[in-house]
């Protein structure tokens, strides 16, 4: 009895990823990384990002882009993601901070969030913006 090889038992699209349930630490490390990049990839799509290095208002906007994503707030695994090290993250990721930046960065952050200039959106303002995506992709 011989084995014919040229028939596939498995095709490479049988398996997805929104197939897998991710869980505990892993559903947070895929949660974290993919805010990370996402926001990474908005930065970059501003013309002339790189002059924006330590602009506050940048610091400002990610940090209500995160204040406002889609971070579960009760994990059952018992991780908290750290918002302000998020932060850091994506600003380090796209600008490569030395020591001294991230300093300032992480004032300007604290300084941000105690002046309640970082804010949550209203749910009326986040279903209203849905619809509008909605409604644009029917």
């Amino acid at each position: 009895m011989y084995l014919y090889m040229a028939d596939n038992l498995f095709n490479v699209n049988d398996v997805s990823l929104s197939d897998i349930g991710y869980k505990n630490k892993l559903k947070s490390h895929n949660i974290y990384y993919t805010l990370i990049n996402q926001i990474s990839d908005l930065i970059t799509k501003i013309p002339e990002f790189n002059k924006l290095r330590c602009e506050t208002e940048l610091v400002r906007t990610v940090c209500n882009m995160i204040e406002n994503s889609n971070i579960p707030k009760n994990n059952l695994d018992g991780l908290k993601i750290d918002k302000k090290q998020l932060v850091l993250d994506c600003l380090q990721r796209v600008f490569n901070y030395n020591e001294q930046e991230k300093q300032i960065i992480s004032a300007m952050i604290d300084f941000l969030i105690s002046n309640k200039f970082v804010k949550k959106l209203s749910y009326y303002k986040l279903s209203k913006n849905f619809l509008k995506k909605y409604i644009k992709t029917k």
